[in-house]
């Protein structure tokens, strides 16, 4: 991500991340670290529109390995009930002028079939009603209810009535539970946090691509390098395609995360483009991604089941999250667990665990260009795109076309290919550390930002937002001290990941895995970086980034200390870059700057 550092600087505050020493008196946060770039995330997930409902992917977390995410069960009431819990509100901090998004989650018996409707009485005297139904990749009974409610002209605390309504032959509700009297604060918008509330969307055309962004944000500030990054990866994915028209596509940049980072639909492409991201983001890989599910209907691959399609893109792109070798990675996979069988993934691709079957499905792909080259490719879709049938019978046409064998065939070859390769027990365990570290921000978006969170949470459609002139979900995201301690340890974890130190990546998802639980005691790694991260705010800034090292000697300062990437919130989004010594006393900081001590 480009700043405003000069390339001398970068090279010492690089070198800074290597020094270490032991001593029993340094800061949890005190470890080395080794700087290297933001990794990717891609995901294409259809959003929420005017005219249908948010439908997003699953990820099972790995057993016993991450904070679990709630798990709807059937209700031990003799009825259907509403739970306060399970009614949500969009966007966070609702502030005066906001468009309120509504998502009600009823508690329902196991297997329900009654058409039941969920109806809300707002304040204004609107009365709105939406079915329930299998909202979502988790495939819970929702209803969902986008942009339905304006709240310009009010101020203070509204109220507003949920009311679950069934048929005459459901289960009877226990008294009052099936109605609920929900209260929502609206703060002054000028209360609101750096780029809003003055943020509008904004475009800049290149050869290829509109480029859609916010102003004030991230986006804004870096776009003489965004442009031709999102160019150079529009013409790389439609040369691959042979796509020649003139039509130009739609890129939305957000200024926040949302599921992994990225998401699709035949129309346009939305990433996010932010300076704490937590989620991997390496940009030029989530737009391969992305654009190759925009453009593959060239080719007709966009009639494919799910598991060629993200396997296609997932290639395309050169890996997942970050440049990666996706046979080797397939085998250390089928040496440290668990696998998914290829079935299993084109029955349900996206109820498996995520980074598991993004994995093998773009393995998959490798081995079929391996065997019949990118053409063979071409030929694949096209035979699909050709028969008629559901996703998995157009699968089955096209291997036959392409001479390969059925699934299970297919199966047991790639799996040979796979095991031909020599891959290192080291391996298996990065790539099971990255399933983990990705399960963690899953169950971290669960808690505190269940919009972003991609099994449950909506994926507003941008293009419908540029046109009203909606900002507020694109870019208002979790900023208090708690969250954003644990967003910048999951990026520090990140770091350690690409940096080939598995065990500092462990340590510190497992202090946010720690902070999830709702009973555990705090790690001491996340209340030191809560404490940073209060010493940080209290001098006008926002840190998005944090580096620490054991030994500050070579800038000049004998105490261990962290350097603080930082935005300055009166001059926003300007970077700045903090020095942090630890106080004596324990989670305690002293933070000097913006510039550092040379």
């Amino acid at each position: 991500m480009p700043g405003h550092l000069r390339w001398w600087t970068i090279a010492v505050l690089l070198g800074w991340a290597l020094s270490f020493s032991a001593c029993a008196v340094l800061s949890p946060l005190l470890a080395p670290l080794t700087p290297a770039a933001a990794p990717t995330g891609a995901l294409t997930e259809p959003p929420a529109t005017p005219s249908s409902p948010a439908v997003t992917p699953t990820a099972t977390a790995l057993a016993a390995d991450v904070t679990p995410v709630r798990t709807p069960t059937a209700t031990p009431l003799p009825g259907p009930r509403l739970d306060p819990a399970l009614v949500r509100t969009y966007p966070l901090g609702a502030a005066t002028g906001d468009w309120i998004s509504f998502d009600v989650e009823p508690v329902l018996a196991a297997g329900y079939e009654a058409p039941y409707t969920v109806t809300l009485a707002l304040p204004d005297g609107q009365t709105l009603s939406s079915p329930v139904s299998s909202v979502g990749f988790d495939r819970q009974p929702r209803a969902r209810f986008i942009w339905a409610w304006n709240t310009t002209g009010l101020t203070g605390t509204q109220a507003f009535t949920v009311t679950l309504m069934a048929p005459s032959d459901a289960p009877l509700a226990l008294p009052g539970a099936d109605v609920l009297r929900v209260t929502l604060p609206l703060q002054a918008p000028e209360t609101l946090l750096p780029p809003e509330p003055g943020v509008r969307w904004d475009m800049r055309a290149t050869e290829g691509i509109r480029l859609h962004y916010l102003t004030g944000s991230a986006a804004e500030r870096d776009l003489a390098t965004l442009l031709p990054l999102a160019q150079g990866a529009y013409a790389e994915v439609a040369a691959r395609f042979e796509v020649t028209t003139t039509t130009a596509l739609d890129v939305y940049m957000l200024d926040r995360i949302l599921g992994q980072g990225g998401y699709a639909t035949s129309d346009w492409v939305a990433v996010s483009y932010t300076d704490r991201a937590y989620a991997p983001s390496e940009l030029t890989l989530l737009l391969r991604h992305e654009l190759t599910h925009r453009l593959d209907s060239a080719w007709g691959c966009d009639q494919l089941p799910s598991m060629i399609r993200e396997g296609l893109a997932v290639w395309v792109a050169g890996g997942h999250y970050w440049p990666e070798s996706l046979p080797r990675n397939a085998a250390a996979l089928l040496q440290t667990g668990p696998y998914v069988p290829l079935q299993q993934l084109l029955d349900d691709f996206y109820l498996q665990q995520h980074e598991i079957g993004y994995l093998e499905a773009g393995a998959l792909l490798a081995y079929i260009v391996e065997e019949r080259g990118w053409e063979g490719m071409r030929q694949l879709c096209e035979a699909g795109a050709a028969a008629s049938g559901e996703g998995t019978l157009r699968l089955a046409s096209a291997l036959t076309a392409l001479g390969l064998p059925p699934l299970p065939e297919l199966e047991r070859d790639w799996l040979r290919w796979l095991q031909a390769l020599h891959v290192t027990a080291e391996e298996g365990r990065v790539l099971q550390d990255g399933w983990l570290l990705m399960d963690t921000v899953r169950a971290y978006q669960s808690r505190y930002d269940p919009s972003a969170y991609f099994l449950t949470g909506i994926l507003f459609d941008p293009a419908w937002g540029a046109e009203r002139g909606i900002t507020a979900d694109f870019v208002r995201r979790p900023r208090e001290v708690q969250a954003m301690a644990l967003e910048l340890l999951l990026q520090m974890a990140q770091e350690s990941l690409r940096a080939d130190a598995p065990a500092e990546a462990e340590r510190l998802v497992a202090a946010v895995q720690a902070a999830l639980e709702p009973t555990a005691s705090p790690a001491p790694e996340v209340t030191e970086m809560e404490a940073l991260v209060a010493a940080v705010l209290s001098r006008g800034y926002e840190p998005y980034r944090v580096v620490c090292v054991a030994d500050g000697v070579e800038v000049g300062q004998r105490a261990p200390g962290c350097v603080v990437y930082a935005l300055d919130r009166a001059d926003w989004p300007m970077k700045r870059v903090l020095w942090a010594v630890r106080g004596a006393e324990a989670a305690s900081w002293s933070v000097v700057g913006p510039q550092l001590p040379y």
